[in-house]
């Protein structure tokens, strides 16, 4: 930024050691978006990331749910759980532990519930409701 408080010219001007978001105004942050965002157009995510990785900033590519099934890291500590589906007849991947501990462990086993599986058991057992309440909310869509 100049002495005035100005974008330069040209995005290699600028003095990133010293340059501060929180105190940049509207037009100086314009002046970098509208280049940097036509540079990003050009790189592939992975690109992106090596470049992010390589100059230590802090940054991620936005990902897709395929992005995520297929990352490298994730699969290398075995995030995934692959668990049987009974009903469908086949298994059913899931995602495992956002963390690891180095002791205990989350991870699941037994495949998600179907919609409403467990109703009586919340609502009659742990919410304590009578089965007339429970026909009163279903018939109200409420369940």
């Amino acid at each position: 930024m100049d002495s005035k408080g100005m974008a330069p010219a040209h995005l290699k001007e600028i003095d990133w050691d010293k340059f501060d978001i929180a105190t940049a105004t509207q037009e100086q942050i314009d002046a970098i978006e509208k280049p940097a965002g036509e540079f990003l157009k050009t790189l592939t995510k992975a690109e992106y990331f090596a470049g992010v990785i390589e100059r230590s900033m802090l940054g991620y590519p936005v990902q897709t749910p395929e992005d995520i099934f297929n990352d490298p890291q994730l699969a290398a500590r075995n995030f995934w759980v692959t668990l049987p589906h009974p009903e469908l007849g086949r298994e059913i991947t899931y995602p495992g532990p956002a963390a690891l501990f180095t002791q205990g462990s989350f991870t699941p086993r037994c495949r998600a519930p179907r919609i409403g599986e467990h109703n009586l058991e919340i609502y009659g057992g742990e919410l304590g409701l009578r089965h007339e309440d429970l026909t009163i909310l279903k018939q109200a869509g409420v369940i």
